[in-house]
């Protein structure tokens, strides 16, 4: 075992560390005026970005062309 311990124990004894993350998550809902009803939603989810403004410009385009492409908006 004497060999065996130094070894092990600088593992063990190790410190650990932790790291903190931010998650940004947004919910975008269409809804018919006239009806009042939910027609169309989405939910996104950002893990950490670089930079806020930079997501939610490209979210945003990605939010319009999917509309787009269900004929919800022209």
């Amino acid at each position: 075992m004497y060999s065996y311990y130094p070894r092990v124990n600088s593992y063990v004894h190790r410190p650990g560390y932790y790291t903190t993350h931010e998650t940004y998550t947004l919910e975008t809902s269409l809804y018919d005026i006239v009806t009042e009803e939910l027609v169309w939603t989405a939910r996104s989810r950002t893990f950490s970005p670089g930079a806020v403004d930079e997501v939610i410009v490209d979210l945003t385009k990605l939010l319009i062309k999917d509309l787009k492409e269900k004929n919800l908006i022209k």
